[in-house]
C-alpha cells in the first residue's frame, strides 16, 4: 500500500459533494495498510503506525511527508499468545490516542478469516520507538463468538468515559466500556455500531469533531484485495469507506437515507469509494490536526496494479452527511433538505451569514430531542400512559425511536398512589414495557419499588435490558427485593446504588449479609447510599460479610447504630455519612478496632458521634451538619472529644447562639482550639439568634475572633445566612395581620443590621487571625423578600415551605445543607502583606475553592468526582 497523495483545499461544500477529492502527495515510497495518525505537540511530528512485523513507526515534521520509518512499537513483539504462529509478530490495525497525557496504542493479533483473534494494549509518553509499554491483551474472541476482535478503536465520550470500538465480518462492529485503557469495564459484545450477519464490514472508527454536534461511525465495506492477489472483487464490492450519523458515542447510527448501519448489507452513506487511480480506499481512521486545524481521514488504497498506500487529510468533516433523513410521506422542509441544497439556496439569496443561520435552525431540532427527551420524572398514572406513549413512539425527523434517548428516569411514588373509587388501577404494566424499551438509561429511580415488582414482575426482568445503567435508587425496599440489582444488564456499568428500605421490614427484613451478597456482584460500585438500614447484628453475622473493596463513599442516613458494622467490610472506603436513628434504640456504642484513617466523615449532629466515638481514627475533613448550641452543657464536650479523636486538618461546623450571657460563659472557647489544633481550614456558620448590633453582639463576635486567633487557620469561610421572612401568624382560621406585619418589620430590621454587620466582619477577622491567607464570607447580599419595598406576597413563606419541606426529613439530614444555603454573593480574598500589614486581595471563588481543597488535602480527583456524582444524585 502506497502512502500519501496530496488532497486539494476544498472550495465549498458542493464541490466536496461533486467530487471525490485525491490523497495528498509527499508518501509515494512508503508502503502500508491500515493507517493511524497522531501528532505530538512538544516533538512538532506527526506519527502514522499501520498494520506490520511489530507495528511500523512512520514519522514525519510535514503531513506532506517526507516520512521516514524510524522503528516499531513493539520490537520483541506481543506478550499475547496462543494466536498466530512462533516467530510471527504481524499486528493488525493500530489504533493511537493521547489519554491524560499517555500516549495509548491498541492493536489486533489474529490470522485472516478466524475468530481466535485479540485486542492488546501499549502506552508511551512520547510515541518514539522504545518508548512503548506493552500491556497485553484487552479483548478476546473464540470461534462461534458473535464478534471478532480486531480492529481496535477508542472513544472518550464528553464525560470522559471510556469506550473501546472493535469488530468485523460476523455479528458487525461493537463497542464496549472500559474502566482503564487496560481493563474491561463490560464484557463484550457490548453496543452494536454497525454492520452485522456476516456483512464485510469492519474498521470502525468513532469520531466527533471538536465542537461538533454529532458522533460519525465510519466504517469499511466490502472486499479488500490482498497484496499479491491477481484478482478482484466485482465492481462495487471492494473495499469503501462508508458512514452513518448519531447522537451519542454509542449511536444509534443512521445514514442519508435514515437507515441504520446495523440493518441491510448497503446502508451507510458512502463517503470514499473508487476513483480515479484510487481503488478500494479503506482501512481509515481520523483526528483534528492540530497544525491545520482540519478533520484529517487517512486510509490505504490500491494505484491500479501497483502497491498500497494512504494518508489522507481532508477539509472540515463532510457536511454534506449531516442531512436528517426525511420523514417518510412527508412534504419537503428545511429539515429535510440537504446541507448542499442549503448552501447553493441561500448563497445566492441572503448571502454569506445565510448557511450558518440556515444549518444552525436546521440542526436545532435533532439536537433538542435528544436532551428533552434525555430526562422524565413520573408523578401520577396519566403522566405514566404519557410517557409510555412518547418514549415508545418513534421521532418523525431522526427516525429514532425516543425511547433511545433517555438516560434519566424517576418513577415518584406518587405514581403508585391508589387511586378514587372507581378510578382504573395503576398501569404498572406500562413501568415494565417503559423500562424494557429504555436500554440507556444511566440513572435510575423507582419509588415504591416492593409494591410495584410484587404486583408486576416484570419491572425487575426489564432492568435486565439496562447495559448502561450507572446509578440506581430504590426506595421502600427490603432484603430480597434487594437482590433485584442482580438483574441489572451490566452490572459492570452500576456505580452508584441507593437504597432506601421499608421501616416495617426493619425486624428481620434489614440483614447485612444478605445486603453484601446482592452487591458482590458490582464490581465497580463505588458509592453506597443506604436510607433506613436498621440491621440487628447476631454474633455469627459479622464474619460472613462479603468485603465490598470498591465502595469508596457510604452514607447511612437514619440507621440503626449495627448498621456501622459496614464501614470495616469497605476496606478502601474515603467518604463516611452517618446519621442514626436512636428511636428505636439508645444511643450505642461500637465496639471494635479504630478505622483506618479516612478522607471525610460527616454527622448529622454531634449526637450521632456515639456511634463512632470509640472507632473513629484520624480523619482529613471533618463536618457536623446540625449547628452546635454553643451553651449546651452536655454536647460541647463531646463533640470536642471528637473533634480530638478526629485531628482533621478542615472542619465544616455551625455554631448557635441564642443568649449572649449563656454562650460567652461556655468552656467551648477555651476547649476548641485545642481540640482542633490541627485546624488549618474552617467553614463556620454562624446561627445567632441575638441582634446583629449592639454590646451583645459585640461581646460575641470579640470572644470569636479571640477564639479562631489561637488557631493557626490558613482559611477560613465563614457563612451568615440571610434572615428568613417569618411565617404568617393565624388567629383561629384567619391571618393575624397586625402580628404578622410586626415579626415582618422586625425581619426587615433584622436584616439590614445583618447585611451591615457582615459587611464590616472581613478585616476584624483578618486582623485576628496572624496565620491567615485565604478568607470567604457569604452571605454578604440582602433578602430580597425584606427589602424595604419588597411585596412578601410575592415571595413564598420561607418558614412555611421549610417546614412543608423537612416533614420527615430535618435539615441536618440533608447532608450537605450547610453549605447549600443558596448564597446570592459571596467573596473570596487572599490576605498579604504591604509594608508591614495585612492586605487583602479579592480572588475569584475558583481560586478560592481551590486553595482550599489543597489545604484539607483534598486532591484526589476521583475522589471529588465521586462526591460530586453523590451529590448529584441526593439532588434528583
Amino acid at each position: 500500500m502506497r502512502i500519501f497523495r496530496i488532497l486539494s483545499s476544498l472550495a465549498s461544500l458542493v464541490a466536496f459533494a461533486l467530487a471525490t477529492p485525491n490523497p495528498l502527495p509527499g508518501s509515494s515510497n512508503i508502503t502500508l495498510r491500515d493507517p493511524a495518525i497522531l501528532y505530538n505537540s512538544a516533538s512538532k511530528k506527526y506519527f502514522v503506525f499501520s498494520t506490520g512485523d511489530h507495528i511500523p513507526i512512520f514519522t514525519s515534521t510535514s503531513l506532506l511527508g517526507p516520512w521516514t520509518n524510524v522503528g516499531a512499537v513493539l520490537p520483541s513483539c506481543t506478550s499475547i499468545t496462543g494466536i498466530t504462529p512462533a516467530g510471527d509478530c504481524s499486528l493488525w490495525a493500530p489504533d493511537v490516542h493521547l489519554v491524560n497525557g499517555e500516549y495509548v496504542l491498541y492493536y489486533s493479533v489474529s490470522t485472516g478469516g478466524s475468530q481466535n483473534s485479540a485486542i492488546g494494549v501499549a502506552t508511551s509518553p512520547s510515541m518514539e520507538p522504545g518508548t512503548w509499554t506493552d500491556h497485553g491483551q484487552v479483548v478476546r474472541s473464540q470461534p462461534g463468538d458473535a464478534f471478532n476482535s480486531i480492529d481496535p478503536n477508542l472513544v472518550v465520550d464528553f464525560d470522559g468515559e471510556l469506550k473501546l470500538g472493535f469488530g468485523s465480518w460476523w455479528g458487525g462492529i461493537f463497542q464496549i466500556v472500559l474502566s482503564s485503557v487496560t481493563t474491561q469495564m463490560e464484557s463484550p459484545p457490548g453496543d452494536h455500531l454497525a454492520g452485522g450477519n456476516s456483512r464485510p464490514a469492519e474498521g470502525g472508527f468513532t469520531y466527533q469533531p471538536p465542537g461538533g454536534f454529532y458522533w460519525y461511525e465510519f466504517f469499511s465495506d466490502g472486499i479488500t484485495p490482498l497484496q499479491g492477489a491477481t484478482s478482484r472483487p466485482a465492481p462495487g464490492a471492494e473495499y469503501k469507506v462508508r458512514v452513518g450519523r448519531g447522537p451519542s458515542a454509542t449511536g444509534p447510527f443512521i445514514d442519508q437515507t435514515g437507515d441504520s448501519i446495523t440493518d441491510g448489507t448497503t446502508s451507510g452513506t458512502l463517503v470514499l469509494g473508487s476513483h480515479d487511480n484510487i481503488y478500494a480506499p479503506g482501512g481509515q481512521s481520523l483526528f483534528r490536526d492540530p497544525v491545520s486545524n482540519r478533520d484529517v481521514i487517512v486510509y490505504h488504497y490500491v494505484i491500479e496494479r501497483r502497491l498500497w498506500g494512504a494518508v489522507v487529510p481532508g477539509d472540515q468533516l463532510p457536511h454534506h452527511l449531516s442531512a436528517s433523513p426525511p420523514p417518510p410521506r412527508s412534504r419537503m422542509t428545511l429539515l429535510t433538505l440537504s446541507d448542499d441544497v442549503l448552501f447553493l439556496i441561500f448563497s445566492l439569496f441572503r448571502g454569506r451569514e445565510a448557511l450558518p443561520s440556515c444549518l444552525t435552525c436546521k440542526r436545532v431540532y435533532p439536537l433538542a430531542v435528544a436532551r428533552v427527551a434525555s430526562s422524565a420524572v413520573c408523578r401520577s398514572p396519566a403522566q405514566l400512559r404519557r410517557l409510555r406513549d412518547y418514549y415508545l413512539s418513534t421521532d418523525r425527523i431522526t427516525g429514532v425511536p425516543r425511547a433511545k434517548y433517555l438516560e434519566d428516569l424517576h418513577i415518584d411514588a406518587t405514581t403508585f398512589k391508589k387511586q378514587p373509587n372507581g378510578a382504573e388501577p395503576v398501569p404498572l404494566h406500562l413501568v415494565a414495557e417503559l423500562l424494557s424499551h429504555a436500554h440507556n438509561i444511566r440513572w435510575l429511580a423507582l419509588d415504591e419499588f416492593l409494591t410495584a415488582v410484587e404486583a408486576e414482575p416484570k419491572i425487575v426482568l426489564a432492568l435486565s435490558s439496562m447495559q448502561r445503567l450507572a446509578q440506581i435508587r430504590l426506595s421502600k425496599v427490603e432484603d430480597d427485593a434487594v437482590y433485584a440489582l442482580q438483574r441489572v444488564g451490566n452490572p459492570k456499568r452500576l456505580t452508584l446504588a441507593s437504597l432506601v428500605y421499608d421501616e416495617e421490614y426493619a425486624d428481620g427484613g434489614h440483614r447485612i449479609p444478605k445486603l453484601f451478597s446482592a452487591l458482590a456482584i458490582i464490581p465497580n460500585l463505588h458509592t453506597l447510599m443506604l436510607w433506613e438500614f436498621k440491621p440487628w447484628i447476631e454474633e455469627d453475622d459479622a464474619p460472613s460479610f462479603p468485603p465490598l473493596p470498591t465502595v469508596r463513599y457510604l452514607l447511612l442516613s437514619w440507621a440503626s447504630p449495627p448498621a456501622i458494622g459496614i464501614i470495616e467490610h469497605c476496606p478502601n472506603l474515603s467518604t463516611l455519612a452517618f446519621s442514626g436513628d436512636f428511636d428505636i434504640a439508645d444511643e450505642t456504642e461500637s465496639i471494635g478496632p479504630r478505622w483506618r484513617p479516612l478522607r471525610c466523615v460527616m454527622l448529622a449532629e454531634s449526637r450521632d458521634g456515639v456511634c463512632v466515638v470509640d472507632r473513629l481514627g484520624p480523619v482529613s475533613l471533618f463536618q457536623v451538619t446540625k449547628s452546635l448550641d454553643v451553651a449546651a452543657q452536655m454536647a460541647n464536650p463531646f463533640f470536642l472529644e471528637l473533634l480530638r479523636l478526629a485531628s482533621p486538618v478542615g472542619l465544616y461546623l455551625g455554631l448557635e447562639v441564642y443568649q449572649c450571657q449563656w454562650a460567652l460563659s461556655s468552656p467551648f472557647w477555651k476547649d476548641f482550639p485545642e481540640a482542633g489544633s490541627m485546624l488549618r481550614s474552617l467553614e463556620l456558620k454562624l446561627d445567632w439568634s441575638i441582634p446583629w448590633s449592639g454590646p451583645d453582639y459585640e461581646q460575641m463576635l470579640r470572644q470569636l475572633l479571640d477564639t479562631l486567633g489561637n488557631i493557626l487557620l490558613l482559611v477560613l469561610k465563614v457563612v451568615v445566612p440571610q434572615t428568613s421572612v417569618p411565617s404568617r401568624m393565624f388567629c383561629g382560621l384567619n391571618i393575624n395581620a397586625a402580628a404578622y406585619k410586626g415579626k415582618l418589620a422586625e425581619a426587615k430590621v433584622r436584616e439590614k443590621e445583618r447585611v451591615q454587620a457582615v459587611a464590616e466582619m472581613p478585616q476584624p477577622l483578618v486582623d485576628a487571625i496572624p496565620s491567615l491567607r485565604y478568607f470567604c464570607l457569604t452571605d454578604m447580599e440582602p433578602n430580597p423578600a425584606l427589602a424595604d419595598d419588597a411585596d412578601v406576597s410575592e415571595y413564598p413563606d420561607e418558614s412555611d415551605t421549610n417546614e412543608a419541606e423537612n416533614n420527615g426529613t430535618p435539615e441536618h439530614w440533608k447532608w450537605d445543607a450547610l453549605r447549600e444555603t443558596g448564597p446570592t454573593k459571596q467573596m473570596w480574598w487572599k490576605i498579604v502583606e504591604e509594608d508591614g500589614r495585612k492586605v487583602m486581595v479579592e480572588i475569584s471563588a475558583d481560586e478560592g475553592e481551590r486553595v482550599k481543597r489543597e489545604v484539607e488535602l483534598q486532591e484526589d480527583e476521583e475522589m471529588l468526582q465521586i462526591e460530586a456524582a453523590a451529590k448529584y444524585s441526593l439532588s434528583m
